[in-house]
């Protein structure tokens, strides 16, 4: 089944590229510390075990998964090209 995620952290500065890299290989920057996009079950149980692997007691992330994309309406303010890649 193909889901739709958005994902965001809040981890120490020097820990960040850790954490982009991690989203990255399943979902789209869109903005700084967020990601989205498409992700299968099994992407996400992966992503889920590097994320449970890499955060530390002090950093937080979280993951809001969509059944259908159609439950989502997006408004985005100013103008960014990775905004539009839906």
């Amino acid at each position: 089944m193909i889901m739709y995620a958005i994902l965001s952290y809040d981890v120490d500065a020097e820990r960040t590229q850790i954490f982009k890299i991690l989203a990255g290989r399943f979902l789209h920057h869109t903005h700084n510390s967020v990601f989205e996009g498409h992700i299968t079950e099994s992407q996400l149980m992966k992503l889920q075990s590097g994320i449970e692997e890499e955060l530390k007691d002090n950093e937080s992330l979280v993951i809001w998964v969509f059944q259908q994309e159609s439950y989502i309406k997006k408004i985005a303010f100013g103008y960014k090209e990775e905004f539009n890649f839906l």
